[in-house]
């Protein structure tokens, strides 16, 4: 396979105060894991994939992050979340499919990227986005608090990755931005998705191919969801529980 991704780190989140109070970083990306600044650690998955070629870390303004990584980050162009993922694609030269990472995964690795990235240059959808089964999840992190999603098949907790489309960005960019705005607004989400499709995934009642159809209509774009046996793409650091389930999981490993 010969076609690689750009990849934009999204790094230009706040950190919660008490994740800055049991870390002390001034940033979610600088957070020590397991004695390495998370930043650090997604930068080594990335450089070290296959599917990857040029990266961006995108930091917020006078962010710790910028001195921190160098020539290859970028101040966000404003403080929201499309602002920051169009600083990415426009820093890569708008590529035709944009591999986007929240900057806040600590054990991503080159080979849960590598993954995901060749079944998403398999495909011609606008968006995809990976899943990962309740099994999975906890069987590398036992205990480890999560969203779950309880679908037809099976629970499901969503992914920090995704790769977008270049026509996505330029022309439906906007609906992913209410989208997203919406995600921890109830009335607006209803208003978005519909009273009855929420009634029925709260039910447990839909699969894969009923969230992504929505999902479709929802942004004007072809959505692939794709599962995704690598939990670490889906584990973030949001809470100081978060860091210790990631910590927990570091030492066993090394044992």
């Amino acid at each position: 396979m010969s076609e690689k991704l750009a990849a934009a780190v999204l790094a230009a989140g706040r950190i919660d105060t008490k994740l800055r109070q049991a870390t002390g970083a001034e940033a979610k990306a600088l957070i020590p894991v397991g004695g390495q600044p998370i930043i650090d650690r997604i930068l080594g998955a990335l450089d070290g994939a296959e599917t990857v070629d040029e990266v961006r870390v995108v930091c917020a303004k006078d962010s710790p992050v910028l001195k921190h990584v160098g020539p290859r980050a970028v101040e966000a162009q404003g403080p929201g979340f499309i602002d920051t993922l169009m600083t990415g694609a426009e820093a890569l030269g708008m590529p035709e499919r944009l591999l986007v990472v929240t900057g806040d995964v600590p054990l991503v690795t080159s080979e849960g990227l590598d993954h995901f990235c060749r079944q998403a240059l398999q495909c011609d959808a606008h968006i995809v986005y990976p899943v990962v089964r309740r099994g999975d999840s906890e069987r590398v992190f036992p205990g480890g608090q999560r969203t779950f999603i309880r679908l037809r098949e099976e629970e499901v907790t969503g992914g920090n990755v995704a790769v977008l489309s270049r026509d996505f960005l330029q022309h439906q960019g906007d609906r992913l931005s209410e989208a997203f705005a919406a995600r921890k607004n109830p009335l607006r989400l209803c208003s978005m998705l519909g009273w009855g499709f929420l009634l029925r995934l709260l039910l447990g009642r839909l699969g894969i191919p009923e969230v992504a159809a929505r999902a479709e209509k929802v942004l004007g774009s072809r959505v692939l969801v794709v599962y995704s046996p690598y939990p670490e793409l889906g584990f973030d650091v949001d809470k100081p529980s978060h860091l210790a389930s990631v910590e927990a999981c570091l030492a066993q490993r090394s044992t």
